[in-house]
C-alpha cells in the first residue's frame, strides 16, 4: 500500500463584489469586500497600487469589511493591483487595467463619400475636454494628407465640440485614418476608414 501526503491551501480571506465605477474622466471608485471565512478571528489587511495604499484591521468569523477608494487620475493607461493578506500570507489579488484621458475623442464618423465630388469625403469628430479650460488643436491624417487644424479650440472642463472636415482624394479606393487631437500636455487619436 502506498502512502502519500496530500497538499492543499485553504483561503481564509476572500475579495470579492468588486465594482469600478466612473465618477468622471479622470475619477474612478473602486469598492470591494473582504471576507474572513475562517472559524476563527483574523488578522486581515490589503494593499493597493496606483495608489498606494496599506490597511489592516481584525476580522471575526464570517466577517467583511466595506472598501470604497476614490482617487483622481493623470492621463495614460493605469494598473491598479489589490492585494488580500492572512498576517503576512497573501490569500487574494485583483488586477485592474484602464486608461485615463485628459483630452478625449468621444466619436470619429465618415458622414458621406462621393465619386461625384472628386473623391471626396466628409468626416466628424466629437472632441471632449475632461480636465481645466484648455485649447485642442486637431489632425487628420487620411493616407493621402494630412488635414491640420488652422487655430485651436478652446474648452472648458467637461465641454464637447463638433469638428467637421472635408477631404477630397485622388481616386476611389479604401484610405486608413487617423484623427489626432493634442495640446501641450495630453493627446487622443483614434482610427477609421474611408471609401471613396
Amino acid at each position: 500500500m502506498d502512502s502519500y501526503t496530500e497538499y492543499y491551501s485553504v483561503k481564509w480571506l476572500d475579495l470579492n463584489q468588486f465594482y469600478s465605477t466612473i465618477k468622471n474622466a479622470t475619477t474612478r471608485i473602486f469598492d470591494f469586500l473582504i471576507t474572513n471565512k475562517n472559524s476563527i478571528n483574523t488578522n486581515a489587511s490589503f494593499n493597493l497600487s496606483n495608489p498606494v495604499l496599506n490597511y489592516s484591521t481584525g476580522l471575526g468569523n464570517n466577517e467583511s469589511l466595506i472598501v470604497v477608494i476614490e482617487q483622481d487620475y493623470s492621463q495614460g493607461d493605469k494598473t491598479v493591483n489589490i492585494k488580500i493578506f492572512n498576517q503576512t500570507l497573501q490569500e487574494d489579488n485583483l488586477i485592474e487595467v484602464f486608461k485615463i484621458r485628459q483630452i478625449s475623442i468621444e466619436s470619429l464618423q465618415i458622414l458621406y463619400c462621393s465619386y461625384i465630388f472628386k473623391f471626396g469625403c466628409f468626416f466628424s469628430s466629437v472632441i471632449k475636454n475632461n480636465i481645466n479650460p484648455l485649447n485642442v488643436s486637431w489632425r487628420l491624417n487620411n493616407t493621402e494628407q494630412l488635414i491640420n487644424s488652422t487655430q485651436g479650440i478652446y474648452l472648458n472642463t467637461s465641454e464637447q465640440a463638433l469638428v467637421i472636415i472635408e477631404s477630397n482624394f485622388s481616386s476611389s479606393g479604401i484610405y486608413p485614418l487617423q484623427f489626432m487631437i493634442n495640446n501641450s500636455n495630453y493627446n487622443d487619436n483614434q482610427t477609421g476608414v474611408a471609401v471613396s
